[in-house]
């Protein structure tokens, strides 16, 4: 048996025992209050129902994540375009911030490989 497994916007199909070992939690369906309303005009509070998904106990380290890449040359959004959302107490676009570089070219995750 398989099970489809959503990462990183993509769908990725793994052995049922691949996908028990990921340690998914279910979440019900509901209505729930998405946005902020003290945030950007494209923030505003509002109302969304949601069928029921799973997802992962725990985040992705980086060294899954990096795993992940090597295995299916993904690609983020961040990496190509070029640039990535940072935050420094609101979100800046900043040119070569991706997974890799966090916070900018400048940045690394070097000795984070067990850090989200």
């Amino acid at each position: 048996m398989v099970r489809a497994l959503v990462l990183a916007g993509l769908v990725i199909c793994l052995p049922l025992t691949a996908a028990r070992a990921l340690d998914l939690v279910e979440v019900p369906a509901g209505a729930v209050v998405r946005g902020d309303p003290a945030g950007e005009a494209d923030e505003t509070a509002r109302t969304v129902t949601l069928g029921r998904f799973r997802l992962m106990r725990h985040e992705a380290t980086n060294a899954a994540f990096a795993a992940f890449v090597a295995a299916t040359g993904h690609l983020t959004s961040a990496e190509r375009s070029g640039k990535g959302w940072v935050w420094d107490g609101r979100w800046n676009l900043v040119a070569g911030a991706d997974w890799r570089h966090p916070f900018g070219p400048a940045t690394t995750i070097a000795g984070q490989s067990d850090h989200p």
